[in-house]
């Protein structure tokens, strides 16, 4: 019940780290597909969502190899197309449209953290590794 107490400060703590990580990786729109938040709504991120852009030049896994190694946290999607789950095998289900959007989600996208508890400094920490990463930086 204490936790429900500091709800709101929460919810403000990772808006404000979701709005400065966002920030930091703009510069990086070529390569990486930035989360926006829909139009009139108030999200309490869960965390980042990174995508790589069809077209770039790098691959998730490698990124994230990448940051793990410098200690930068991140965790896989948990869903994506959901018609390539192993559950789906032997369901039947329509499919409206090509779900290459879901597809490239399912293979592209990792999630960075926004907990409170991460500092302006541990959030720029992650933003220079992955422009370091990309090139841009240094």
């Amino acid at each position: 019940f204490s936790q429900l107490n500091k709800v709101e400060d929460f919810i403000l703590r990772r808006r404000e780290n979701f709005s400065y990580l966002k920030e930091q990786l703009l510069d990086l729109d070529a390569e990486l597909l930035l989360p926006k938040e829909t139009p009139g709504s108030q999200t309490s991120w869960f965390g980042f969502p990174v995508t790589l852009k069809k077209n770039a030049s790098i691959s998730r896994l490698s990124l994230v190899r990448f940051l793990d190694e410098r200690r930068v946290g991140t965790r896989q999607l948990f869903a994506g197309n959901l018609t390539r789950q192993p559950y789906m095998m032997n369901t039947t289900y329509r499919i409206s449209g090509s779900l290459e959007n879901t597809d490239n989600v399912m293979s592209n996208t990792f999630w960075i953290g926004v907990q409170p508890a991460l500092t302006k400094q541990m959030l720029k920490f992650t933003a220079d590794k992955i422009e370091q990463y990309l090139g841009i930086a240094f």
